[in-house]
């Protein structure tokens, strides 16, 4: 096989290859690749998007099979990126259907994602921002902190207490609040709710009560969690969210429905790589007041409104991928610390 010298190859491009037909076939593909960037040379839109899925192939045996570095075809990742909406990647994986191609487009835009946001500066100083938010994570009882545990080992240790009010609140809403309110029995009376949850859930709304101030100081760390997903989104041109099985929280008021399945697309539940898990906890505490309200028979509504709730809450809850009852996402906000 013949093989270029090394003075016939472009200077500023180090990673194309010294073999004359795979040179020859790079220059080629890039040439269809910068045809592709300007859509009014094509009459029809079907026809760039022949010409764009054409592309997909070669460049991926070109970087798969050929080592040959993805830099070399320019901004291919922007080119991915329209292609990922035209095509509705998701529905095609969904379906079954032009397999070929999805995991042809799904593996390159995993390459691309990952070479643009691996060494991203502002990404990696805000994920350091996070952690060091998580890291002075305070509560009112809490002792004083060793001067020996560095912000990384805080940091972890405050993830697993963010875990552990989420799972805690949750499984009281869930389960023991569910048993007391007991929504399939008819005829279930105000009454009789209150006098289970005075006699069996004092401690559990106690409990409740405790973990409510938690759940406010721990709003900054939402908040940096929030940038580092704008980031994501933004150096990623978009692209990151076309991958099958990526997900991403919001920030916005969750609905009841979404609260333990924050993101379902045609049937398929992804749990998001970054959840505000703080923002769910604190939506979890504005039902503990009403709980107090019910034991306290204050009459003012609370029952019915609270059991609506719940009722949604339950629901959701239920759903096969509920972010609470996978045993590989308990530790949410440890994964991802």
């Amino acid at each position: 096989m013949p093989h270029l010298d090394n003075g016939r190859l472009v200077p500023d491009d180090p990673h194309v290859s010294d073999d004359l037909a795979i040179h020859d076939l790079c220059k080629r593909v890039r040439h269809l690749l910068d045809t592709c960037e300007s859509h009014s040379l094509f009459t029809k839109k079907e026809l760039w998007r022949m010409r764009a899925r054409g592309c997909v192939e070669p460049v991926a045996s070109l970087v798969f099979c050929a080592d040959v570095n993805l830099e070399l075809f320019g901004d291919f990742g922007r080119l991915l990126c329209e292609l990922g909406e035209f095509e509705r990647i998701r529905d095609l994986l969904a379906t079954g259907s032009d397999g070929a191609f999805v995991t042809r487009w799904t593996c390159l835009s995993l390459v691309d994602v990952t070479r643009r946001i691996s060494n991203h500066d502002t990404i990696k100083a805000n994920a350091r921002l996070a952690a060091n938010c998580l890291s002075r994570f305070r509560m009112e009882n809490d002792g004083e902190q060793s001067p020996h545990n560095d912000d990384d080992e805080n940091a972890l240790k405050n993830a697993r207490r963010v875990d552990n009010h989420f799972e805690t609140a949750s499984q009281i809403y869930i389960d023991g609040l569910r048993r007391a309110f007991r929504p399939w029995e008819v005829g279930r009376t105000e009454d009789q709710v209150r006098d289970v949850l005075a006699r069996n859930h004092v401690v559990d709304i106690s409990t409740l009560e405790r973990i409510a101030p938690a759940a406010d100081h721990m709003l900054n760390i939402d908040s940096f969690i929030s940038q580092i997903n704008s980031w994501i989104h933004y150096v990623s041109l978009g692209l990151i969210v076309h991958l099958p099985g990526v997900s991403f929280d919001q920030t916005g008021p969750s609905q009841p429905i979404r609260f333990f399945n924050p993101s379902v697309l045609k049937g398929q539940a992804f749990t998001p790589q970054l959840v505000f898990l703080c923002r769910r906890l604190r939506r979890l505490c504005p039902y503990t007041p009403k709980l107090r309200d019910i034991i306290d028979g204050r009459g003012n509504g609370a029952y019915q409104e609270t059991l609506e709730s719940l009722r949604t809450l339950w629901g959701d809850a239920d759903r096969g991928h509920s972010i609470v009852h996978q045993r590989h996402l308990s530790y949410l906000m440890e994964r991802q610390l």
